[in-house]
């Protein structure tokens, strides 16, 4: 008969393996996360319909993805929480220093949202520091692609180079120092200088 499971001389416990590496080592064949079941499920006792899922399926991305579910079988899926009672969650960093520290090189988007399927996001965070709306490349800090609206006051360029500050219906150019400045108004018609 096939070994289903073993404990080894120093203490580590297989399912699936003869050879257990680390204190639990579990092997079985690739499981698709929308297959109903993962590699390893823990159930609540009390309702086994409810779980908390984990596998491996190799048919996702290029070198496989390893995925976690938590659900009520056959009902919907649950929420997962990370930290719930307190603590900082890290994504490509071992010292996270907020509630969510992502840290990635600037060769790839460090966060991205999107369509499913789809190639352009809707927002995008790269590795350099720039922000993309409606565009996969932002190339500038903030690079917005496509019509939009923009409700409340805006100022472009504070901090040592002059300004374009739009509020309301005012347009208002002005220096490094603001001592000079056109302002174009909107209504009235008027240009004020100064």
């Amino acid at each position: 008969n096939a070994v289903r499971w073993i404990v080894n001389s120093s203490g580590n416990m297989g399912i699936g393996t003869t050879s257990p590496t680390s204190l639990l080592s579990l092997t079985g064949a690739t499981v698709g996360y929308a297959g109903g079941f993962g590699n390893f499920t823990i159930y609540n006792s009390s309702d086994t319909a409810r779980r908390l899922q984990f596998g491996i399926d190799t048919s996702l991305g290029s070198n496989g993805s390893g995925w976690i579910q938590a659900d009520r079988y056959g009902t919907a899926a649950m929420p997962l929480l990370l930290n719930a009672a307190g603590g900082n969650v890290g994504i490509g960093t071992t010292s996270p220093w907020g509630l969510l520290s992502v840290e990635q090189g600037s060769t790839g988007p460090v966060f991205v949202v999107s369509d499913q399927g789809t190639s352009t996001p809707h927002l995008i965070v790269t590795g350099a520091g720039n922000i993309g709306i409606g565009t996969a490349a932002p190339t500038q800090k903030f690079h917005v692609s496509g019509a939009g609206s923009l409700l409340g006051g805006v100022l472009v360029g504070e901090g040592g180079g002059g300004a374009v500050e739009a509020r309301g219906v005012d347009l208002t150019l002005r220096n490094v120092n603001g001592t000079n400045s056109i302002t174009l108004k909107d209504i009235t018609g008027y240009v004020g200088i100064g």
